[in-house]
């Protein structure tokens, strides 16, 4: 797939326009745009210019200071300009296996309909990490269509945005650090398998490594806090919730790992409150006491625990992780979401 500098065609420019257009409309009609529990904190962080790593640190670090160069609708409508661009790139990219006037305006009419949807105008002009971390797949699927259709041979320009787009999706999410990296590896691979050039391959490795630096200086350089509802951190965190899931199946644990665990909160509840779609039943219970996880010692005891038992029942915890992903979500709620 040789490389051509991109013309910009009237079809580009009416799919662009009606996106910035109608999500405009919708961004003016909830103005200043729409904000979760989650964003609120994050700008609060970037005010404070005190980052904690229970919220993905580039996307408290991006939304936060866009917020202060005006108020929350400009981070709102750069989320609205991504989405602009990644979809008139894709339909371009698209338009290259079928550019009939026909097509043309089936991609017109389609954006429409898309725009005019409210959950993706409404999406668009909230402020919360799951909009850039989509956009960021929406990206990937769009190359994964070129690879197949190219035989994985991707342009210069493709293979920098894939390297971009892997790193926002392992950036943007906790859980989707996994998901990116293991879609940059497989793409590396069918693109040196069929293309068989070193240079390629070092420019897909290289866009990746420079965006990950790039995107980690706000971790590395911002001092992270340590909040009571991460339960001590992002990771403490993440194995309370797998607990949940592994006392709901016939683990016995020793008395002094009871006691341990009572503390921080009743095992009981702990088991009625897990569910694999939200942790709020556990880790952001009233009554659950983040603080104990705080202490070197109470998080080690806690590593060993999940540890021994994970070891146990090794399916339950894959079981529980392929739940929680987002990407491997079912339409059907896994449960009630409290």
């Amino acid at each position: 797939m040789k490389n051509k500098k991109i013309n910009i065609e009237l079809t580009d420019i009416l799919i662009f326009s009606i996106i910035i257009i109608v999500f405009g409309i919708a961004l003016l009609s909830f103005f200043p745009g729409l904000l979760t529990s989650d964003s609120v904190d994050q700008i609060q962080q970037a005010k404070d210019n005190n980052y904690s790593s229970g919220h993905p640190i580039i996307h408290s670090f991006l939304v936060g200071n866009l917020t202060k160069l005006g108020g929350i609708w400009v981070p709102a409508l750069f989320q609205i300009m991504i989405f602009a661009i990644i979809w008139t790139y894709g339909c371009k990219l698209i338009r290259k296996y079928n550019d009939t006037r026909k097509n043309k305006i089936f991609q017109v009419i389609i954006t429409f309909i898309i725009s005019i949807i409210p959950l993706n105008f409404l999406y668009a002009i909230t402020l919360w990490k799951d909009i850039l971390y989509s956009y960021s797949i929406f990206a990937i699927l769009i190359f994964v269509y070129v690879g197949i259709k190219e035989k994985y041979k991707f342009t210069i320009p493709q293979l920098i945005l894939i390297g971009i787009s892997t790193v926002a999706i392992m950036k943007f999410r906790h859980n989707g650090a996994p998901i990116g990296f293991i879609i940059f590896i497989l793409l590396l691979f069918l693109n040196f398998k069929n293309n068989k050039k070193l240079k390629q391959s070092f420019i897909l490795i290289a866009s990746f490594v420079v965006t990950f630096v790039l995107m980690s200086i706000p971790q590395w350089i911002f001092v992270k806090k340590t909040t009571a509802t991460e339960g001590g951190s992002v990771l403490n965190a993440t194995k309370v919730y797998c607990l949940g899931a592994l006392f709901n199946t016939d683990i016995e644990l020793e008395d002094d790992e009871k006691d341990f665990l009572n503390t921080i909160f009743d095992i009981e509840k702990w088991k009625e409150g897990y569910n694999p779609y939200t942790a709020s039943g556990i880790v952001y219970n009233k009554e659950f006491d983040h603080t104990i996880l705080t202490t070197k010692e109470a998080s080690e005891k806690l590593n060993d625990i999940f540890v021994k038992y994970a070891k146990q029942k090794p399916l339950v915890v894959i079981k529980h992780f392929m739940d929680v992903n987002s990407i491997w979500w079912s339409i059907p709620e896994l449960g009630r979401y409290a």
